[in-house]
C-alpha cells in the first residue's frame, strides 16, 4: 500500500484544471502501462485515460473511476482542493492490486480517469467518447 502514498504525493504537485490535466494523464496512462493494462488516452476531451484488463474470458465489463481535475485558484493556478488527488491515488492502487492478484477472473476492467469534473465537460466528453460503450456496471 507504500504504492498510494507515493502517487497521492505526486499527483497532489501536479494539479491541473479540467480539460488541461496534460501532465496528471501522462502519468496516469504511464503507472498503468507499467502495470499491464492495455491503455487509451487523448480521449474525453484529449486528457482522459482508460486501462483495460482483459480476463481473456467471456463476462461483465466493470468500470471504475476516478476524477482528474483540481480546482482554479484566484491567482490563476490550481490546486486540488476536492480531493481528486486522492481518487486518483485509491484507483490506481486498486488497478495495482486488481492485476497483481489476477483478480479479474471473466470479463474486463476498465478504469476510467475522468477530466474536468468540475463543469460536466468531462462527464459529456466521455459519454461522447467510446469508452463506455461495453461497459455493464460502472
Amino acid at each position: 500500500m507504500d504504492d498510494v502514498f507515493k502517487f497521492f504525493e505526486d499527483l497532489h504537485k501536479m494539479p491541473e484544471i479540467g480539460m488541461h490535466e496534460f501532465k496528471t494523464s501522462a502519468y496516469v496512462a504511464d503507472h498503468l502501462r507499467k502495470m499491464g493494462y492495455d491503455v487509451e488516452d487523448h480521449l474525453a476531451g484529449g486528457t482522459g485515460v482508460v486501462g483495460v484488463y482483459d480476463s481473456g474470458k467471456p463476462g461483465p465489463v466493470l468500470c471504475l473511476r476516478a476524477d482528474m481535475d483540481a480546482l482554479g485558484t484566484k491567482d490563476g493556478g490550481a490546486a486540488h482542493l476536492c480531493g481528486h488527488d486522492g481518487h486518483m491515488s485509491m484507483l490506481l492502487a486498486a488497478a495495482e492490486i486488481i492485476k497483481d492478484q489476477k483478480l479479474v477472473k471473466k470479463g474486463k476492467l476498465k478504469v476510467l480517469f475522468q477530466p474536468a469534473e468540475e463543469t460536466s465537460e468531462g462527464a459529456l466528453s466521455v459519454l461522447k467518447s467510446d469508452a463506455l460503450d461495453d461497459v455493464d456496471i460502472l
